[in-house]
Formats: structure tokens, C-alpha cells, sequence
């Protein structure tokens, strides 16, 4: 991990697809989710000036969700370089901790107690549980970078056995059956 960064931005990277869609029939979507349109170079461009529908999968242009009580992200973001474009961060969405099936996101991993986890990562940097508190309420975004880059493991596991049963878990990747064809299975 190499930053955390507080108040986050959302750049969307899944705007031309379930996006473009809900652009094509409704302009305002952008101004109603604190959205802003931005050529690929990261200017702003007015919605009024493009044509949703001549698009069929992919726009020329990126989206930026602000920050505050209704982005994607949350309060806070850990970020660690990947080819995933794959980072932990808080959600709007705290009922989702609360289902069985987690798989909501697109490919992001959402943390239950962001904020606690933050203290916990920046502890030796003097970020106390109070200074990350004010920090997220002034509604700043701010990044922090890691004195010491701390390393991300994450494993995909779809079977989980204790001393007594095997536990399978629905395979949301697809992957079991992937190894299976691979193994010839």
C-alpha cells in the first residue's frame, strides 16, 4: 500500500458501460450523483455539449464522482499499485456488510471499518483516531503517502475447512471452473 488517501475522489472507470447506458436516457444522472464529465486529458466538459446516444460502448470522455456522503469510495481509500486497478475503501453502502454474498462491487474490495483501519495503517505516521476524524470532516480531499509502503496479499478462495467441515462458497470469478476444464475435470 502506498497512500491513503481521505475524502476521495472516484474517477469511474465503468462509465462506458452500466453508465452510458443511464447517460443515454438521462443527461442529468451526472449532476444528480456529483459528477463531472472531463476529456480524457482531465478538463471539464459540459454535458450539454455531448450526445450520449451516438455512443454504443465506449465515449471519449472519463467521470469524476466529488467527494462527499454519496461517493462510491467513502471517507477513505487505501490505495497499492496493481494491474487491477483493484484498491480497498469505505462505501455509502454499510447494509452490504450485512449479506452473506459480498460480490456488489466492480472488483473494488470495501472495508467494514474504514476508518479504524486507517488509524491502524498510519499509526507510526501520528495519525490518531481523532486527527483522521477531523481530517474526514473538514471534507477535504487529502492524501497521505506511506513512509513505509506497506504490502497487500490477497487471496480469491471459494472452499474453507475447519477441524470438522468443509465450507464451499459460491464462485463469483468463475475460477473453479476454469481450473476444472483446465485439469481436465
Amino acid at each position: 500500500m502506498q497512500y491513503v488517501e481521505f475524502n476521495p475522489y472516484w474517477t469511474v472507470s465503468i462509465s462506458n458501460g452500466e453508465i452510458l447506458t443511464k447517460l443515454k436516457s438521462d443527461p442529468a444522472y451526472l449532476s444528480r450523483n456529483n459528477m463531472d464529465l472531463l476529456s480524457m486529458s482531465g478538463n471539464a466538459v459540459p454535458v450539454s455539449s455531448v450526445d450520449f446516444k451516438k455512443y454504443t460502448s465506449k465515449m471519449p470522455y472519463m467521470l469524476r464522482q466529488g467527494h462527499g456522503a454519496g461517493n462510491a469510495l467513502g471517507r477513505v481509500k487505501f490505495f497499492f499499485p496493481n494491474r487491477f486497478s483493484v484498491y480497498l475503501h469505505d462505501t455509502p453502502s454499510r447494509n452490504l456488510f450485512s449479506k452473506e454474498e459480498r460480490a456488489f462491487s466492480h472488483g473494488c474490495i470495501r472495508v467494514e471499518n474504514p476508518l479504524k483501519f486507517a488509524s491502524y495503517v498510519l499509526l507510526e505516521q501520528g495519525y490518531t483516531s481523532a486527527r483522521i476524524d477531523s481530517i474526514v470532516k473538514t471534507g477535504r480531499n487529502l492524501r497521505v503517502n506511506l513512509k513505509k509502503v506497506l504490502p497487500v496479499i490477497i487471496t480469491y478462495s471459494t472452499a474453507f475447512a475447519d477441524q470438522d467441515l468443509v465450507y464451499f462458497y459460491k464462485d463469483v470469478y468463475k475460477r473453479d471452473e476454469a481450473l476444472m476444464m483446465a485439469l481436465g475435470i
